[in-house]
């Protein structure tokens, strides 16, 4: 049985879906059928999915309203209404990986016959919150970090006694 991951990261999340598979593929083979089922998605399967509001590089349904609008009140001298949508690039769609990783592992397992990884357990914490900080603010309703945060304080609170004492002891033997 082999491993496989594949997940996308930005500067504030990422997301990754493990698989296996009986066979061994290369970096190689396996970029390609990655490379593939994102195609597939992207090319054929897009419909599918009604939170894609537009093929990729066009300007949605919904913009385009908006943006009717924000030409009767000021078409920044654009002669048409169509000239004035289309030269609003920052409207048009592009489809992101995060929105879609999940598909593509879908894609990966019909195709290729991956299987998911099924955890026996799993633990995910909030990642921000100081682990031990009494009045951290992140994560309050973490049960798992708010037991080791006591069970820290508890046992840091021994380890002091402890030091201490063997120091009282030291200073008394002098």
């Amino acid at each position: 049985m082999y491993f496989y991951e594949i997940g996308y990261y930005t500067e504030e999340e990422s997301g990754y879906i493990q698989l296996y598979h009986k066979e061994k593929f290369t970096k190689k083979e396996f970029n390609n059928m990655f490379i593939f089922a994102t195609l597939e998605f992207l090319l054929y399967q897009r419909k599918k999915y009604h939170w894609i509001p537009a093929e990729e590089g066009e300007i949605s349904e919904y913009d385009k309203e908006s943006l009717k609008k924000s030409f009767k009140e000021d078409n920044l001298g654009y002669k048409t209404e169509k000239k004035y949508i289309e030269s609003r690039s920052e409207f048009r769609y592009y489809t992101s990986f995060d929105c879609i990783y999940k598909q593509v592992a879908e894609i990966m397992v019909l195709l290729y016959n991956f299987k998911y990884i099924k955890y026996e357990q799993e633990i995910e914490v909030q990642g921000w919150g100081q682990i031990v900080n009494k009045n951290r603010r992140f994560g309050e309703d973490d049960k798992l970090l708010n037991r080791i945060r006591k069970k820290f304080w508890e046992k840091k609170k021994k380890k002091d006694e402890k030091n201490n004492e063997r120091k009282t002891n030291k200073n008394k033997e002098k």
